[in-house]
């Protein structure tokens, strides 16, 4: 009997792997160089935000307006530049677990493996890449897609439902997006609610920059302490 297909969402950064500060030396580098401020995210909390979401705040805070589109594209571009950089020079980690969970679900014909992640698209294939993580995935949510996490992640399903489609009409029946399993893994409350408000089930870890109480107060399906811990496998 053909299982049903689920469609699994990861986080990237503190939930699949930590990089020593890289991206947030990247971005820092290249707002001053368009913008002219300096340190201008030493007050922000990245965990679990999205890049658009953290490069208003800054202009909000140091220019006190909205950033230009130009101005938006220009730091991006040499963010992604600076990125290439920064994720060779800053300690690097795959989390536990990681590499035997994805290679597992990409081998499980009825899981379609994506992203929710609040990355720019070429900042997250960036920083998988550097862990030879990139492969396992062809789809996602982005921070490019939507400022707020709910949203993306909405988006990520969405293009999963996709891959499910094209997926189904050899390998197991299925009516609608309603009939298939939505996973998120992540490891901040941002990732528990945009589960929550998407309607999948939220696997939080405990491999970021949350407390295992700020998580459980989002009351998360399963708090895990990384991915060497399986039992929501059985979910699939």
């Amino acid at each position: 009997m053909s299982k049903r297909p689920a469609i699994v969402l990861f986080d990237i950064d503190g939930t699949l792997i930590r990089a020593g500060g890289a991206g947030k030396r990247a971005i820092t580098d290249a707002f001053f160089a368009v913008c002219g401020v300096p340190d201008a995210f030493d007050s922000q909390n990245f965990s679990g935000r999205t890049d658009p979401d953290i490069l208003a705040v800054a202009a909000n805070e140091h220019l006190d307006r909205e950033l230009t589109s130009e101005e938006h594209q220009s730091i991006l571009d040499a963010y992604l530049s600076r990125l290439k950089e920064t994720l060779h020079s800053h300690p690097y980690v795959v989390l536990p677990g990681v590499v035997q969970a994805l290679t597992l679900l990409s081998q499980t014909t009825h899981v379609a493996l994506g992203l929710a992640t609040g990355n720019v698209q070429p900042a997250a294939y960036l920083k998988l890449a550097r862990g030879g993580l990139d492969r396992f995935f062809s789809f996602g949510g982005f921070g490019s897609d939507a400022r707020c996490r709910a949203t993306l992640t909405a988006v990520g399903f969405d293009r999963g439902f996709s891959v499910v489609a094209e997926r189904s009409q050899t390998l197991f029946p299925f009516g609608s997006p309603a009939s298939v399993t939505k996973i998120v893994v992540g490891d901040s409350p941002y990732d528990i609610r945009a589960a929550k408000a998407a309607g999948a089930t939220s696997i939080a870890l405990c491999t970021g920059w949350s407390t295992r109480e700020e998580l459980l107060m989002e009351q998360p399906d399963f708090l895990l302490e990384n991915l060497l811990d399986t039992r929501w496998w059985l979910l699939i």
